[in-house]
């Protein structure tokens, strides 16, 4: 009985290990606010059916722990009246994680990459960041994802699906002085636009980091992995005592 006891108590103190441990920001781009470029031409993010060929994505690089569970980012639009109208008009936000940005080159407008999720209605919450540097800006905070990356470095992104016609443009905000880059590099964010119908390239350097915040846990097994190792640790420890 002692023994299942202490065998109890070793699978709790390991569940709130890998609870307390588990989930957490890889990067975290969002913060200090005031940081959040004002220039309206920083980059558009968006996945338009009507226009295919100007579908783009902006990207950076983090460190995943193995499965996305929520992005968020800050953008302002080429018309800030129509934030209001932003739940009705957007179908989802697309979220791509690519192994190389030189990847998302090639993605295509879907902009599919070697994980992707679309995030509707009920998992994206909007918010009103007012005035930034001169600049209406605003935030989309997405949840409920379980995008399996895997370990180790990636490229990430995210665009709304949404039409252009009567709706004009979404562009994401850059951060030069951002609180965590995740474990990637500064200011090395790109502008990818599959179609090149921007210009004569499909992806550009923005030397800058996109306004990202991105929040991975391990996988299920890496999970487990942490469970027994606590475990392990905990009736080794008691049976030296």
């Amino acid at each position: 009985m002692a023994t299942r006891n202490a065998i109890q108590r070793g699978l709790l103190l390991a569940s709130m290990f890998v609870l307390h441990s588990s989930a957490h920001a890889q990067l975290n781009q969002l913060e200090p606010l005031l940081q959040l470029h004002g220039n309206l031409e920083y980059s558009s993010a968006q996945i338009m059916s009507d226009v295919p060929a100007f579908s783009s994505i902006v990207l950076d690089d983090f460190t995943s722990a193995g499965t996305v569970t929520g992005m968020s980012a800050a953008f302002e639009l080429s018309d800030p009246s129509l934030f209001a109208q932003l739940p009705a008009r957007v179908a989802g936000w697309r979220v791509s994680v690519f192994a190389n940005w030189s990847d998302a080159e090639l993605s295509g407008p879907n902009l599919t990459g070697s994980s992707i999720a679309t995030v509707t209605s009920a998992n994206v919450a909007y918010g009103d960041l007012g005035i930034v540097n001169g600049v209406r800006a605003f935030t989309v905070e997405l949840s409920g994802l379980s995008l399996a990356t895997g370990t180790g470095q990636f490229w990430i992104g995210m665009s709304a699906v949404m039409p252009f016609a009567g709706n004009g443009q979404i562009f994401l905000l850059g951060n030069s002085s951002p609180t965590s880059t995740g474990g990637g590099a500064l200011n090395n964010a790109r502008f990818v636009n599959p179609g090149e119908a921007y210009g004569e390239w499909r992806s550009q350097s923005l030397g800058d980091n996109a306004a990202y915040k991105v929040q991975t846990v391990p996988e299920p097994a890496s999970l487990l992995a942490l469970t027994l190792g606590a475990i392990l640790t905990y009736r080794r420890k008691n049976s030296l005592n």
